[in-house]
């Protein structure tokens, strides 16, 4: 239940209702296990398929 564990409405941030901070993104890794880095790499990865 990833509300319950962090009190970050998920949803909202999806549908790009509420902005996030990098401490939230850290925290959104965190729960999933995902490095920060390892997130901006995939970001950057897909952006340059996109390209």
């Amino acid at each position: 239940m990833f509300y319950f564990d962090t009190g970050i409405h998920l949803a909202r941030i999806e549908q790009g209702k509420q902005n996030i901070t990098v401490s939230t993104l850290s925290k959104i890794c965190e729960y999933f296990s995902i490095q920060l880095s390892d997130f901006f790499l995939l970001v950057e990865k897909e952006y340059n398929e996109l390209i």
